[in-house]
Order: structure tokens, then C-alpha cells, then sequence
């Protein structure tokens, strides 16, 4: 639950901490998001050109259903994929790629 409420914090109020409120304030949130998003989609800096986002889909899609792993496991849920997600998202750039797994208590894992 800490890491969910951080990262949370993390998307929701940018670099500087606090909301936008002015127009230049927002344009410049926007600014920076979007050449944060440009670089978090780069090879060398970002995650998702090294695939975690697409393995973090197909675990959670593999998993999401009762008894995935034939021994009774719990389903992974629509909400851990998105604070995991969302986590995956918050982490500085140049962070290297986690290896993505999921346990039988439903939770997914990056390692």
C-alpha cells in the first residue's frame, strides 16, 4: 500500500510536487510529461523499449484467471496490473528492466 500511495503521488503531481494551476504551469507540466513519456519510450533510458510493460500485460493476462497455475492460485487482479503499472512507470530512468513473475497470492512480482 506505501508504494501504491507513492507512486501515486509521483504521477499525480509531477516534478514539482504540487498540482498546476496556471495556464503556463499546465503547459509546462504537460511539457515535461511529454518529454519524460519520449524518454521512458527510448532503448537505452526507458522502460518500454525494453518490453516490461508488454511482459507485465502477458503475466497478468496468463494469471488473472482462479487456479492459474493448476494449484489453486489466486487471480491477478485489473487493479495490481495498474499500480504495477503505474509503479513501472514512476521508476527513474536509465532503471534497469525488472523481471516480472506473479504468485499464487495474486500479487506480481518485479525483480
Amino acid at each position: 500500500m506505501i508504494i501504491e500511495m507513492a507512486t501515486s503521488a509521483l504521477i499525480s503531481y509531477g516534478v514539482t510536487g504540487t498540482p498546476a494551476t496556471s495556464d503556463a504551469a499546465r503547459h509546462i507540466d504537460c511539457q515535461i510529461e511529454i518529454g519524460r513519456r519520449h524518454l521512458q519510450n527510448s532503448v537505452y533510458f526507458g522502460l518500454a523499449g525494453k518490453d516490461v510493460f508488454n511482459d507485465l500485460f502477458a503475466v497478468a493476462e496468463e494469471c488473472k484467471t482462479p487456479n492459474w497455475d493448476g494449484q489453486g492460485a489466486t487471480p491477478v487482479f485489473e487493479e495490481t496490473y495498474r499500480v504495477a503499472y503505474r509503479f513501472l512507470e514512476a521508476l527513474p530512468l536509465g532503471t534497469p528492466a525488472p523481471t516480472v513473475g506473479a504468485e499464487p497470492d495474486g500479487h506480481l512480482t518485479l525483480e
